[in-house]
């Protein structure tokens, strides 16, 4: 599960949709081109908050489409906190 925040519901999605590309890519080894494949089959999104003026989506990915992941990889870190994940069962 990622997170997405903008002031704009397009921008939300995109940031979630990036975030959780890039996670597949880095913990699980996808190419660019395998981890799109998957999303756009299993992805899923939520609309987390709708708080003026900022919007929050929840990008998801279950577990029964991912293989274990990747080992000794350090955590999703891109110039931010640390940012738990969790897929959905």
């Amino acid at each position: 599960m990622v997170l997405g925040s903008s002031r704009a519901l397009n921008e939300a999605l995109q940031h979630a949709t990036t975030e959780l590309t890039r996670w597949l890519m880095e913990s699980y080894g996808f190419d660019e081109r395998g981890a799109s494949l998957l999303l756009g089959q299993g992805m899923e999104y939520e609309i987390a908050n709708v708080v003026d003026p900022e919007f929050t989506i929840v990008a998801k990915m279950r577990k029964q489409f991912l293989g274990p992941p990747r080992q000794g990889l350090p955590p999703l870190i891109h110039g931010r906190a640390p940012v738990t994940l969790s897929l959905i069962r």
